[in-house]
């Protein structure tokens, strides 16, 4: 019909409603024997009369993106039924299932002419006393003029242009407001992050620092402790070579008995410089004595320091007395 306003933009109807200062009549169609009904009624061509001039009327399909769209403006009941709205508050609502084509035109010139009667500023005890419980009051609309028609008819399309215009530059700028903000905000997680990675990339950095500085100190522990270890076994070395060391009074050491002497004293200096000295009896065999050095390997034997002399492993069975080392000598422990 020509009166209902384009169902795809329900929003579109509410705004021209409100600026036009007119009811806004939503007809809330679905597939009940009253939607069917109602749509008989207005197909008829009968309500045209009441609805032209007065109302913006607007047919919605329960349940479709449209209507969804629509009652999150305002509230409509899912069933069918007939609301009227004046500037988003609802005034009437029609959900008559009896109702027929001239019940509808009375029902809708009624809540016109009461709609404007309150507004006016008069009581609703008044008006609903002027009307009555089974008042069919009608406005006396005198029929539109075809060139009164097609006047109101382009009114109507300059307005709806000039919302649909307002609307789009409105939503161009609200693009653009939301395009801006998200660059913004790109920007800023874009700068947190490149933070968040300095931080990071500076928290490796220190640790890598870090963790060369403590093995920098470990090594320099290390070659401390080495030098230490050198400088003790030099200065045990040194130690040793300056004890002076007995000469025999004869290259060959005369052959006495046992009973001459009680001990033999010896300055052994073993293998990592140090000297050991031992006191045992005369009668002592060599090997014995190398036997009771600890840690010596096999392949290692005495030599006698002044006059130098090697003693073979034929020595080792000989004592102390025959090999001539007593009452004392030095030896030094080395590998045959």
């Amino acid at each position: 019909m020509s009166f209902w306003y384009n169902n795809e933009d329900p929003i579109g109807a509410f705004e021209l409603a409100n600026d036009l200062k007119m009811p806004l009549l939503v007809f809330t169609a679905d597939d009940s024997e009253l939607s069917k009904s109602f749509d008989t009624v207005f197909s008829s061509g009968k309500a045209d009369q009441v609805i032209s001039g007065n109302y913006i009327a607007l047919k919605l399909t329960a349940g479709t993106p449209e209507f969804k769209s629509f009652t999150r403006k305002l509230v409509l009941g899912e069933k069918s039924n007939v609301s009227i709205f004046v500037e988003g508050s609802i005034r009437a609502k029609i959900d008559n299932c009896d109702i027929n084509s001239n019940e509808l035109v009375e029902d809708l010139s009624t809540a016109i002419l009461t709609i404007k009667r309150l507004d006016a500023g008069e009581s609703v005890d008044s008006v609903r006393e002027s009307l009555g419980p089974n008042s069919g009051t009608t406005l006396n609309l005198r029929p539109l003029s075809e060139e009164e028609k097609v006047k109101k008819k382009e009114e109507l399309r300059v307005l709806v242009e000039k919302r649909r215009a307002e609307r789009l530059i409105k939503e161009k700028e609200e693009e653009k407001e939301r395009e801006a903000f998200r660059r913004e905000q790109g920007k800023t997680i874009s700068a947190a992050k490149q933070q968040q990675q300095e931080k990071e990339a500076k928290m490796i950095l220190e640790k890598k620092l870090k963790e060369k500085q403590e093995d920098r100190l470990a090594k320099q522990r290390v070659r401390e402790q080495i030098a230490q270890d050198k400088a003790e076994r030099a200065a045990r070395r040194q130690k040793a070579t300056q004890e002076p060391i007995p000469v025999a009074a004869a290259p060959v050491a005369p052959k006495v008995t046992s009973g001459d002497f009680s001990s033999c004293k010896l300055g052994i200096r073993l293998l990592d410089g140090s000297t050991q000295r031992l006191e045992l009896a005369p009668s002592t065999p060599l090997g014995k004595v190398r036997e009771s050095l600890p840690g010596v390997p096999d392949g290692y034997g005495f030599i006698l320091a002044y006059p130098q002399k090697k003693f073979s492993e034929s020595d080792e069975g000989k004592t102390l007395l025959e090999l001539g080392l007593c009452p004392s000598n030095s030896l030094i422990l080395k590998k045959l």
